[in-house]
């Protein structure tokens, strides 16, 4: 009677499960250790202790650990579900049974799913049924289990796959490990490498918006932070992460269906992909050697130097990798042709024949327009306002844009130390264009800038203050400078009245205005509160607290003030330490007028300060503010000479 072979067969899974289940059940230890004891030991504490924590997220609880796990369980159980196929004996065996590729490959990746969904049902079970029995609503909601449990279950498929398709392209399991983490996160680390480069080979290119737009978001593990906090936004790009993940576990299986048994033990199991690796190693590393001398080395002639010495090395380091020996110093052909494609590709980038770096839009062709100084100030500014939309606005950014072109050098861009300003077109079209210029601070260009920068439009896009609707202020946290008495106001009338008054004001302030010491908080409905800066010239400001009552109770007067003590910074005093200074190095005023004359004449914006005003007001640790000797009064300024 013939014998029935079935699809299925379980010794093969029981071997599995003998040789790699302690992976899952070590999974399952971790993350009951990690997570759910985390959970329950807020049990023990009272309900009133941690009534106003809500973390809102069960990544909250030992979330290090958790992504650890994430990045490590998967790529383990790849390497040993993959293990077979790379030792030369167990290679041979498993090829031996009456089962086909495809039934072999499917019962490894099924078992290793199996291995990594069942830790997180079991935990995700445990975690709802504390959910379910007690009262812990003020640390996460049911939606939040569901969201961990989805975000976990894609991360860990995601880099599943990855390892198992990087196994059917290597020979050995160590080669796999170290190649599979460098494989989720080559487009990230391949990206930051070619963007570096171009940021000194390209005069206007805008790294930081690159890195921020797209370069961090091309792995998910470098995006992790941004999928795990974000639930709504983020819903597409795990259906993507999922997606991704099941066509690298086709390919694999198509890829297992072709590998050559003989590729057991060696380093790249297709004969095809060793160009191809030796090429990308290659170039890599060559770009690596690019970025680390420009920035050691600060000159561009270093910078092709880089490219030279690190392209030999990370040419003959592939070449080992692939051949398995040290032997390798007679295949140079292949690295020739590199050199020549590579310096074709420099010659492109440096002449700038595509002429990115003189493109500048036609007016007619703008929306709107935004300019500021420095990419942390563009990341918190400008949300949903509106730029310069003005012909005439328009005009002026686009001769900043030509006069940065032209006064702009590449050697700027090594030390950065310079002044950083970006330039951000929305076009008609809907294209977006970003421009990013790093230049001394004594060119014409900055100057124009500094025009722009006082127009009406560009303190009402760069202010915060704008960009919140009365609605959304739920209150006004007022108080002297450093003082932790507080006046808050919190009627709806009282906050429009003052931010109506604050906003007008802050239209009209000019370079001369003077600080006045009080601290103002406007509190937000998303958390994200508003701090601001009161001047002299905020007079209907001034005058509507003072018609209020409140100005005495939030301004440092001469009454606060026992001693204002002048010190000069250098590198051993930096304003502290006056008791080891002696009376040459420090000018102490504690004269009433003398103290209201300084008092009134803190500037507003302070640049190149190398001076400290150290004010006393009772406490022990004094008010310091920086200044520079131009702006110290006159009798000052002599005894420093």
């Amino acid at each position: 009677m013939q014998s029935k072979t079935y699809w299925f067969n379980f010794e093969v899974f029981k071997q599995l499960f003998r040789q790699v289940g302690w992976i899952g059940l070590a999974y399952t230890i971790a993350l009951l250790l990690s997570m759910v004891f985390n959970i329950i030991m807020y049990l023990d504490v009272e309900e009133a202790e941690h009534a106003y924590i809500h973390i809102g997220s069960l990544f909250g609880f030992s979330g290090a650990v958790q992504i650890f796990l994430i990045m490590t369980i998967p790529i383990l159980m790849a390497i040993f579900t993959s293990r077979a196929i790379h030792d030369k004996k167990a290679n041979d065996f498993i090829h031996s049974l009456p089962m086909t590729r495809y039934q072999l490959y499917a019962h490894r990746i099924s078992f290793g799913l199996f291995s990594l969904i069942v830790p997180l049902i079991l935990n995700g079970v445990i975690v709802l049924i504390i959910y379910l029995t007690n009262d812990i609503s003020h640390l996460f909601e049911l939606s939040d289990i569901l969201y961990w449990f989805i975000v976990t279950f894609v991360l860990l498929i995601f880099n599943f796959a990855i390892g198992q398709f990087v196994g059917m392209l290597t020979g050995t399991s160590i080669v796999q490990g170290i190649f599979s983490y460098i494989f989720i996160f080559f487009p990230v680390g391949f990206a930051m490498l070619i963007v570096f480069n171009l940021d000194y080979a390209l005069i206007g290119l805008s790294e930081w918006h690159l890195f921020d737009e797209y370069v961090f978001n091309l792995s998910p593990m470098t995006d992790m932070a941004s999928v795990i906090e974000q639930h709504d936004s983020y819903t597409l790009k795990l259906v993507i992460y999922f997606i991704i993940a099941c066509v690298f576990i086709v390919l694999s299986g198509l890829l297992y269906r072709v590998r050559p048994t003989e590729s057991a033990n060696q380093t790249i199991a297709f004969r095809g992909l060793k160009p191809v690796f030796i090429y990308s190693f290659t170039f890599c590393f060559t770009l690596m050697g690019g970025f680390y001398f420009a920035v050691v080395q600060n000159q561009n002639n270093w910078v092709f130097i880089g490219y030279v010495i690190f392209s030999i090395i990370g040419y003959l380091i592939a070449q080992v990798v692939v051949h398995k020996t040290w032997r390798v110093f007679g295949y140079w052909k292949q690295y020739v042709k590199f050199i020549i494609g590579f310096s074709i590709l420099v010659l492109i980038i440096v002449l700038d024949l595509t002429g990115y770096q003189n493109r500048i839009p036609e007016i007619e062709e703008i929306d709107q327009a935004f300019t500021v100084q420095g990419y942390m100030n563009h990341e918190l500014m400008y949300e949903e306002m509106e730029g310069f939309t003005q012909e005439e606005e328009l005009k002026r950014v686009t001769e900043l844009h030509e006069n940065l072109i032209d006064q702009s050098d590449r050697s700027d861009f090594h030390p950065r130390m310079n002044q950083t300003i970006i330039i951000h077109y929305q076009l008609q079209s809907g294209r977006e264009i970003y421009r990013e210029y790093a230049l001394s601070t004594d060119l014409s260009a900055i100057s124009h800038f500094n025009e722009l920068a006082e127009t009406n439009t560009y303190q009402k896009y760069t202010n915060r203050v704008y960009m919140y609707d009365t609605e959304d202020m739920l209150s006004l946290n007022m108080s002297k400078y450093q003082s932790d008495q507080q006046v808050v106001v919190s009627n709806v009338n009282q906050i429009n009245q003052f931010v109506e008054r604050y906003r007008e004001d802050n239209l009209d302030i000019g370079e001369d205005s003077h600080l006045i010491l009080t601290q103002i908080e406007i509190e937000v409905v998303d958390g994200d509160n508003i701090s601001l800066k009161l001047t002299d010239q905020h007079e209907r400001t001034l005058e509507w607290l003072e018609e209020e009552e409140l100005l005495d109770y939030i301004r440092i007067t001469t009454e606060d003030v026992e001693q204002i003590v002048v010190v000069e910074q250098d590198m051993y005093h930096h304003g502290f330490e006056v008791n080891y200074q002696s009376e040459d190095d420090q000018y102490i005023v504690d004269e009433t007028d003398d103290i209201e004359m300084i008092l009134d004449s803190i500037p507003l914006e302070r640049s190149d300060q190398n001076y400290f005003y150290l004010i006393y007001t009772g406490d022990q640790t004094p008010i310091v503010f920086n200044i520079h000797k131009s702006d110290l009064p006159n009798d000052i300024q002599v005894h420093f000479n």
